[in-house]
């Protein structure tokens, strides 16, 4: 276990001082929990921001996990800036943070990441994404040399572009566009690989209805920049019917969906995507969006307990492996109805209770995997106590 009197100093000069004129930072004093038990334990959090809907609702779900286990977290926002990205880590690691969960741009930035965290003696778990070992073997096998990094939770991409693509298919759909951001993302690419995968599939078991994908539109985070790409596609495919939006950021989502709105193609163009919007039953119900997945947003919740469990020394950080790979489900949704559950347990209410997650705490990390792989409405409902119909 790393820490100490220094960094417990250090610590509390960041948090009573710590504001940097290029990083919207914040930081938390949690009060302590019955159950937190010994000396409290500072979580950092490198995240993109914590206004926006996906990163305030990320931010909740960090917030409650703290304070259920009685720990402190000091964020720090790094808005997808490269230089604002790799500094995030430098300056938490000043700030006295035992353990860092981090949300990086791509696999590019996990290489100083976890150089610095080896260096400074924290430990460190990314989500939201993982190290693709096949695109960056070096990052790869830097995360399997590292005695501090601890893993990684995320989403299987691959999948999610291949269902995403079949619910445009099963509903018609044949001539796809497909949007996506700018850079080295790792989420587009393996979003698209799926998506291709299910239009070969479909065009070898239906030679006669043939579906087509666009070439790729590129698009900046924003939701000008999103517009101004299906203008693009349209001019590109005059017949386009359907649209995925294979960025994972939910500017781009919002930017494909006004266009959509701004032609009158509610219902003509079927968009899906990923990252529920903050009008999305509103879309649902009058055609702007057709289908999308979303995440339980608990991501951070189970990279926060990975580098907890480590910085209390609760299990050992192997130098030859990669970490923990903890794999989370996407929730689909394609109805009004759908998304009342998921609001109701997801947003409404916290899908965990303060007694859950200092259960959880006590779980291994592979019983954490699988805890994180059942997670969904109908697991939330059953875990409290709601009778099925």
């Amino acid at each position: 276990m790393t820490g100490g009197i220094g960094k417990k100093i250090i610590s509390l000069m960041c948090v009573v001082g710590l504001t940097f004129s290029l990083f919207a930072c914040a930081s938390t004093d949690k009060k302590s929990t019955d159950s937190g038990g010994g000396d409290r334990v500072t979580i950092g959090v490198s995240i993109w921001n914590t206004q926006d809907l996906l990163g305030s609702r990320t931010k909740k779900v960090i917030d409650a996990t703290a304070d259920a286990l009685g720990a402190d977290v000091i964020y720090v926002e790094h808005h997808y800036d490269k230089s604002l990205i790799r500094t995030s880590v430098n300056k938490l690691c000043a700030a006295g943070c035992e353990g860092i969960i981090f949300c990086p741009g791509d696999n590019k930035d996990m290489r100083d990441a976890i150089r610095t965290c080896d260096r400074e003696g924290v430990y460190l778990a990314q989500y939201y994404s993982r190290i693709d070992a096949l695109t960056w073997p070096e990052i790869y096998e830097l995360s399997v040399r590292s005695p501090h990094y601890v893993g990684a939770v995320y989403e299987d991409e691959v999948e999610n572009g291949y269902n995403l693509t079949y619910y445009l298919l099963n509903n018609g759909d044949r001539q796809i566009g497909v949007i996506r951001g700018e850079g080295d993302d790792v989420t587009f690419e393996q979003r698209r690989m799926g998506s291709d995968m299910a239009v070969a599939e479909w065009n070898i078991g239906h030679p006669n209805d043939r579906a087509h994908l666009s070439q790729t539109v590129y698009a900046k985070a924003t939701v000008e920049a999103s517009h101004e790409a299906v203008h693009e596609l349209l001019d590109m495919m005059r017949n386009m019917d359907g649209l995925l939006v294979a960025s994972g950021k939910g500017a781009q989502m919002e930017g494909a969906v006004k266009a959509i709105d701004y032609h009158s193609l509610e219902g003509k163009v079927d968009v899906v995507g990923s990252g529920f919007l903050s009008d999305m039953k509103e879309q649902l119900v009058n055609g702007g969006i057709y289908a999308q997945s979303g995440g339980h947003i608990c991501d951070s919740l189970y990279a926060f307990l990975l580098v907890y469990k480590a910085v209390r020394g609760e299990f050992e950080v192997a130098a030859d492996t990669p970490g923990y790979e903890l794999e989370c489900p996407y929730i689909y949704i394609s109805s009004a109805d759908e998304y009342d559950e998921y609001e109701k347990y997801f947003i409404d209410s916290m899908p965990y209770s303060p007694e859950e997650i200092r259960d959880l705490e006590k779980y291994t990390p592979d019983e954490l995997s699988v805890a994180v792989g059942t997670l969904s409405v109908k697991d939330v409902r059953t875990r409290h106590g709601v009778r099925e119909t």
